[in-house]
């Protein structure tokens, strides 16, 4: 997914996003900003005469990600997240903040978030969950995606998946199997046992606990009360 180009004649969108942020996201915000400048790649300039952002690190804004730009990005003084639960809850801050018209920075920030929900390896629980409900994100959106970006989300859901299946697998073949080795005549003393000290459970529940069926309690019921008359 591509996220668009800030506008040059637009109004700066610094004031309105800076008046929705705490503290700690305008330090967030203003450490992306000092990282990225530097590395900022100029298009003319707009109608106050300041320069116009079209991108970073050889990176243009409606581009693929290049290796330069996540590499800048990583380098910052605050690296791309490791897994996809927080690269997209990283992904939905900036969203909510910056839908009509984020600054250049924060436009490279989450072009480098996007590449990441595409690609990045997570085959544990939140991971796949956290890219599916970026494929939901995706399906509501109008932006244009190339097919070799649609391709590489299949491949690495698939790839995720599988890998959290044979996880899931090996766990559970793992897992130590309970033997019962309690004989026929076991259960029945146990059950003999709880007829005469818990007389009021019906036979269900003392099947379920002996693990036997009803009937069977039914039955030594019968023959305890034939051997103990009233």
């Amino acid at each position: 997914m591509k996220v668009p180009a800030p506008n040059p004649h637009d109004t700066d969108p610094q004031t309105e996003t800076d008046r929705l942020m705490t503290a700690a996201q305008l330090d967030l915000a203003s450490r992306l900003r000092i990282s990225l400048t530097p590395r900022a790649e100029e298009a003319g300039v707009d109608m106050t005469d300041k320069p116009w952002i079209c991108g970073f690190a050889g990176w243009r804004f409606g581009q693929p990600v290049t290796p330069a730009l996540l590499v800048a990005l990583d380098a910052s003084d605050h690296p791309m997240p490791g897994n996809l639960a927080a690269t997209w809850a990283e992904y939905r801050h900036w969203q909510d903040l910056s839908r009509a018209n984020p600054e250049p920075h924060i436009s490279a920030r989450m072009a480098g978030l996007e590449y990441l929900m595409d690609t990045m390896p997570d085959a544990s629980a939140p991971g796949i969950a956290a890219r599916l409900a970026w494929l939901s994100h995706l399906a509501k959106l109008d932006h244009y995606r190339t097919n070799a970006e649609d391709a590489a989300l299949a491949a690495r859901l698939a790839a995720d998946f599988r890998a959290f299946t044979a996880t899931v697998e090996s766990e559970r073949a793992a897992e130590p199997v309970a033997v019962d080795r309690r004989t026929q005549a076991d259960r029945r003393a146990e059950v003999l046992s709880m007829l005469s000290t818990l007389p009021e459970l019906p036979d269900r529940e003392i099947g379920r606990r002996v693990g036997v069926s009803p009937q069977t309690v039914s039955n030594l019921r019968k023959k305890l009360g034939a051997r103990c008359p009233p």
